[in-house]
Protein backbone atom coordinates (compact mmCIF):
# COMPACT_ATOMS: atom_id res chain seq x y z
CA UNK A 1 0.00 0.00 0.00
CA UNK A 2 1.11 3.59 -0.46
CA UNK A 3 3.30 4.83 2.35
CA UNK A 4 2.17 8.47 2.27
CA UNK A 5 -0.56 10.45 0.57
CA UNK A 6 -0.99 14.16 1.22
CA UNK A 7 -4.32 15.74 2.05
CA UNK A 8 -4.13 17.72 -1.22
CA UNK A 9 -3.58 14.54 -3.26
CA UNK A 10 -6.49 12.85 -1.47
CA UNK A 11 -8.74 15.80 -2.35
CA UNK A 12 -7.65 15.54 -6.01
CA UNK A 13 -8.42 11.82 -6.03
CA UNK A 14 -11.88 12.21 -4.51
CA UNK A 15 -12.69 15.01 -6.96
CA UNK A 16 -11.48 12.80 -9.79
CA UNK A 17 -13.86 10.09 -8.60
CA UNK A 18 -16.79 12.49 -8.89
CA UNK A 19 -17.06 13.84 -5.35
CA UNK A 20 -17.30 17.46 -4.36
CA UNK A 21 -14.95 18.07 -1.44
CA UNK A 22 -15.87 20.94 0.86
CA UNK A 23 -14.38 22.12 4.15
CA UNK A 24 -16.33 21.80 7.38
CA UNK A 25 -18.71 22.04 9.02
CA UNK A 26 -16.08 22.06 11.81
CA UNK A 27 -12.56 23.40 11.18
CA UNK A 28 -11.02 19.91 11.34
CA UNK A 29 -13.65 18.24 9.14
CA UNK A 30 -14.29 17.73 5.44
CA UNK A 31 -17.58 17.02 3.67
CA UNK A 32 -17.70 14.62 0.72
CA UNK A 33 -20.65 15.25 -1.58
CA UNK A 34 -21.94 13.02 -4.37
CA UNK A 35 -24.64 14.65 -6.46
CA UNK A 36 -26.73 13.35 -9.31
CA UNK A 37 -29.75 14.59 -11.21
CA UNK A 38 -32.19 13.57 -8.49
CA UNK A 39 -30.11 13.05 -5.37
CA UNK A 40 -27.44 14.61 -3.18
CA UNK A 41 -25.54 12.52 -0.67
CA UNK A 42 -22.97 13.88 1.71
CA UNK A 43 -20.84 12.59 4.56
CA UNK A 44 -18.71 14.48 7.06
CA UNK A 45 -15.34 13.02 8.11
CA UNK A 46 -12.35 14.20 10.09
CA UNK A 47 -10.04 15.90 7.57
CA UNK A 48 -7.09 13.87 8.84
CA UNK A 49 -8.84 10.67 7.67
CA UNK A 50 -9.15 11.74 4.01
CA UNK A 51 -5.67 10.55 2.88
CA UNK A 52 -6.15 7.15 4.50
CA UNK A 53 -9.63 6.83 2.99
CA UNK A 54 -8.20 7.59 -0.46
CA UNK A 55 -5.41 5.04 0.00
CA UNK A 56 -7.90 2.35 1.00
CA UNK A 57 -10.14 3.18 -1.96
CA UNK A 58 -7.17 2.93 -4.35
CA UNK A 59 -6.06 -0.36 -2.85
CA UNK A 60 -9.56 -1.85 -2.88
CA UNK A 61 -10.13 -0.93 -6.51
CA UNK A 62 -6.72 -2.27 -7.46
CA UNK A 63 -7.42 -5.56 -5.66
CA UNK A 64 -10.79 -5.87 -7.40
CA UNK A 65 -9.32 -5.06 -10.81
CA UNK A 66 -11.29 -1.84 -11.12
CA UNK A 67 -9.98 1.02 -13.20
CA UNK A 68 -10.21 4.36 -11.43
CA UNK A 69 -11.16 7.15 -13.80
CA UNK A 70 -8.43 9.78 -14.09
CA UNK A 71 -6.36 8.43 -11.20
CA UNK A 72 -3.15 8.31 -13.21
CA UNK A 73 -3.66 11.80 -14.63
CA UNK A 74 -4.49 13.20 -11.18
CA UNK A 75 -1.31 11.91 -9.61
CA UNK A 76 1.10 9.90 -11.79
CA UNK A 77 2.48 6.91 -9.98
CA UNK A 78 -0.39 6.51 -7.49
CA UNK A 79 -1.78 3.42 -9.17
CA UNK A 80 -0.57 0.03 -7.96
CA UNK A 81 1.50 -2.20 -10.16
Amino acid sequence: MLKHLSFEDAVKLFKGWGFQVEPGPQPDEVTLIMQGDDYRTYAVHPAAMLPEMAKIALFTCWRNGAILRDTESLHPGLTYA
